[in-house]
């Protein structure tokens, strides 16, 4: 098959779309060589590599569409979609170009949320506009829609009423680095050089209002010294972190919070392994990579009670309400506490987090494909 994708972020976003494109990419070229895997971007940069041999990378050809790029990308594609031979092309974030479903050439769209229908407040006026127009006109031409959780497919269908057998749900891969152990040494030099406490509670993801760092700061609060527990902040800020600084400033909590951010992979699995406790007390996700990510590094979670952080963690992860600090607080202290418990956790987290290994994603990415592709002909 000559198996077509949309690229954009494969090749430009470091974090989010962009890992979910390259580990989907990636893991298809490793385990499925027999098939020819076309990428369709803007330009190509390093963050992923071209130098293989069933791989081949796509970019405007004319002047024009090299200067309006995203035209290119929104319809003009589909000549190059033709003139490729594509049999079936896979939008990873949300998109697929206009007209694809008159053009004869199946297609498949990965719906990662819809936070922007669901919590409009946290969006600008225009933005969101541009994401709904995109995401139903995505979901209504594709022959069939990938949601990363139940979670989004419920809400594709209540909000696009978009028929529930269109929708499959496939996990995101979660990044197999997440599984390696790292030795004492490597353990101490990342403490030593971040200059992190021996106790820390932590936190990964960007700092914005749905995601509640607040809550969890408040918690913090409530956990007074002599505990000496500190707490980790791994993220990029919005604007939302200067409501989160206040608060840290105005309850003299400067000295036991940690900023960090452009942390790579490789040094984040480090972190995750020094944390005594891993909390995500965010409001609303798409899926929650995070925890998955912390429990495959055998720390114990503590996550809101919600629908998809429960898909997320299973049976594994501790859930509370995030909305109310005293009882984040309370389940914080039952973790840190409760040795056996802690590790009953670590253990069952650990095999939790194989269900999302590469190799089980994109062996049902691949049966759609085929299945779709056998459809067409």
């Amino acid at each position: 098959m000559n198996i077509g994708f949309d690229a954009k972020r494969a090749f430009h976003n470091n974090a989010g779309l962009g890992n979910y494109s390259r580990l989907i990419i990636q893991s298809l070229i490793s385990y499925y060589p027999e098939h020819h895997y076309h990428l369709f971007t803007p330009s190509a940069t390093t963050k992923f590599p071209t130098d293989q041999k069933n791989l081949f990378v796509h970019s405007p050809a004319s002047t024009f569409d090299k200067i309006l790029s995203s035209i290119w990308r929104r319809k003009s594609i589909i000549h190059d979609l033709h003139k490729n031979h594509i049999d079936i092309y896979h939008g990873l974030s949300n998109e697929l170009p206009m007209g694809i479903n008159t053009h004869n050439i199946p297609s498949v769209v990965t719906i990662h949320d819809l936070i922007f229908e669901k919590y409009p407040e946290y969006y600008f006026g225009w933005d969101r506009k541009i994401y709904h127009a995109k995401s139903l006109q995505a979901a209504r031409d594709a022959n069939h829609i990938i949601a990363v959780s139940q979670q989004t497919k419920t809400d594709l269908i209540e909000h696009y009423q978009i028929k529930a057998e269109k929708i499959s749900v496939v996990y995101s891969i979660l990044n197999p680095i997440f599984f390696n152990k790292a030795d004492e040494a490597q353990l101490t030099e990342t403490r030593v050089n971040l200059n992190l406490p021996a106790r820390f509670l932590l936190y990964v993801g960007t700092i914005e209002a749905r995601k509640n760092l607040l809550t969890l700061v408040k918690a913090l609060h409530i956990l007074q010294e002599p505990s000496n527990l500190m707490l980790v902040v791994v993220g990029k800020p919005l604007a939302y972190k200067k409501k989160v600084v206040d608060y840290i400033e105005k309850n003299d909590l400067q000295h036991r919070v940690i900023f960090l951010e452009k942390i790579t992979n490789e040094v984040l699995l480090k972190i995750y392994q020094l944390a005594s406790a891993f909390i995500y007390p965010s409001f609303y996700e798409g899926f929650g990579m995070p925890v998955l990510e912390a429990l495959a590094c055998r720390v114990p979670v503590i996550a809101s009670d919600i629908p998809v952080l429960r898909e997320a963690g299973g049976n594994s992860a501790y859930y509370v309400d995030c909305s109310d600090e005293e009882q984040l607080a309370s389940a914080i202290t039952k973790i840190l506490e409760d040795e056996k418990l802690r590790t009953e956790m670590s253990e069952k987290g650990f095999l939790h987090a194989a269900l999302f290994r590469n190799t089980l994603i994109v062996q049902q990415l691949m049966a759609f494909y085929k299945q779709f592709v056998s459809s067409n002909h």
